[in-house]
C-alpha cells in the first residue's frame, strides 16, 4: 500500500511537470507597429518602432525610436505618440503578454519561430488626453524580432 501511494505522487509530479508551460523568453529588441483608433473625434493613428524589453516573467523596458502618423484629432498628437516610453506592469504567462507602455494597456500572444521570427500581437486600449478632454482609443498592436 506504501509503494502504491509513492507511486501515485510520482505520476503526479509527473503529470504537472508535463503540464507546465515554460516561461517565453521576450528579452532582447523587437520592432514596433501599432495602429489607434477613435471615433469621437474621428482619429486614426498608426505608429512603429522599437521595444527594447528584459527578461523574466515580470520584464520591463522602453519602447523608442517612435514614428506616428494621424489622420484627424488635433494638431500636436503625432508628436505626443513619437515620445519614448518605459514598458511596466509587464507579464508573461504561458504565451500570454500583458503589458502597459504610456498608460496603454496592451494584452496579446507571443509566437516563436514563425517563418518570419518571433511575433507578439494582441489588442490594446489607451486613454489619451486630447486637448484637455479624455480621449479613448483601442487598436492593434505587433511586434517581431
Amino acid at each position: 500500500m506504501k509503494a502504491l501511494r509513492w507511486v501515485s505522487v510520482g505520476i503526479l509530479f509527473a503529470l504537472v511537470a508535463c503540464n507546465s508551460t515554460p516561461t517565453i523568453e521576450v528579452t532582447g529588441q523587437w520592432l514596433w507597429s501599432s495602429t489607434f483608433t477613435s471615433t469621437s473625434p474621428a482619429v486614426t493613428c498608426t505608429t512603429s518602432g522599437s521595444l527594447l524589453l528584459s527578461s523574466g516573467t515580470q520584464f520591463t523596458g522602453i519602447r523608442s525610436n517612435i514614428e506616428a502618423e494621424c489622420a484627424g484629432g488635433p494638431a500636436g498628437l503625432e508628436d505626443q505618440l513619437k515620445i519614448s516610453a518605459n514598458v511596466v506592469n509587464a507579464n508573461i504567462n504561458g504565451n500570454v503578454v500583458t503589458m502597459e507602455i504610456d498608460f496603454c494597456q496592451h494584452e496579446g500572444t507571443v509566437t516563436l519561430d514563425t517563418p518570419s521570427g518571433d511575433v507578439m500581437s494582441g489588442t490594446h486600449e489607451c486613454p489619451v488626453g486630447l486637448v484637455g478632454a479624455p480621449q479613448f482609443f483601442t487598436g492593434t498592436w505587433e511586434a517581431s524580432r
